[in-house]
């Protein structure tokens, strides 16, 4: 108990140093803008980064035919429209979900809408089968492999990556 006592005066003293009292008010030190990083955060009227460019017409009937599978697979034989933008991949999942990913290689972000329910998500036990009204995922451009994927009741505005196209269902 007697070096618990002792410990804590040096423990007070350590995090006054870490947390000095802010200056009087007045002061140059109080008046300063403090300079703290921001995140960007996605919205339709922020872009975050120039887009790739437009989707190549070479890329479409390969994106209509993904997203007829993964909304057939999500529970959707007859989704009622997708829309694509060729971006970069930290952009695209940044605005699909807010998630930060460590690879940042040419993407298509596709949102298609309908009545999803993802079969294949896993979640703890107990809980309900996730649903929503748009699935989106996140293709690379290079190797087409699906890198993410999910379902929500909220629709993305993909024009904040760059120019959107409506894919033919």
């Amino acid at each position: 108990m007697r070096r618990a006592v002792l410990l804590l005066p040096l423990v007070m003293a350590a995090a006054a140093c870490a947390n000095p009292a802010p200056p009087p008010s007045g002061t140059p030190e109080a008046t300063a803008p403090s300079i703290v990083p921001q995140q960007a955060t996605p919205t339709p009227t922020t872009p975050l980064t120039e887009g790739t460019g437009p989707v190549p017409a070479s890329a479409i009937d390969r994106l209509t035919a993904l997203s007829i599978e993964l909304a057939s697979e999500s529970d959707d034989s007859a989704p009622k429209a997708a829309w694509a933008v060729f971006t970069a991949r930290q952009d695209a999942d940044l605005l699909a979900s807010g998630a930060y990913v460590n690879s940042n290689q040419p993407v298509y972000l596709v949102q298609i809408q309908g009545q999803f329910t993802a079969l294949d998500a896993s979640r703890p036990a107990g809980q309900q089968t996730p649903t929503g009204r748009f699935l989106t995922y996140v293709v690379d451009a290079a190797t087409w492999l699906v890198l993410d994927s999910g379902v929500g009741d909220q629709s993305i505005d993909l024009s904040v990556l760059g120019p959107v196209t409506t894919l033919t269902l």
